[in-house]
């Protein structure tokens, strides 16, 4: 019989300069969500613009910590972003009510 060596665990996701993927894009758009806000501020409050793009590092930081945070689900511990997509899927998608009232 022919043995296929099956890898432990398929959950794992490789790292690059210390980040996963997902990490670096939650990180990335909070940057990004950040440097829109920052010039968005510095054109309604007649800043320059430069002062304003210290504003986008908290957001980076808030999206990192969302693919870090460990969140404690029933059977199992993900990460408040796997979390959060979960939930949102859960609530896009249609649902057969079979035992209710007439």
């Amino acid at each position: 019989m022919r043995m296929y060596p099956v890898p432990f665990s398929t959950r794992e996701e490789e790292r690059f300069l210390g980040l996963t993927l997902r990490e670096a894009a939650w990180a990335f758009g909070g940057l990004i969500v950040g440097l829109f806000f920052s010039v968005l501020l510095s054109f309604l409050l007649r800043k320059p613009p430069g002062m304003m793009l210290l504003l986008a590092v908290p957001f980076g930081g808030a999206g990192f910590l969302i693919s870090r945070w460990p969140v404690n689900e029933t059977d199992s511990r993900t990460t408040l972003d796997r979390h959060i997509m979960k939930g949102l899927k859960y609530l896009t998608k249609t649902h057969d009510f079979i035992y209710t009232r007439k």
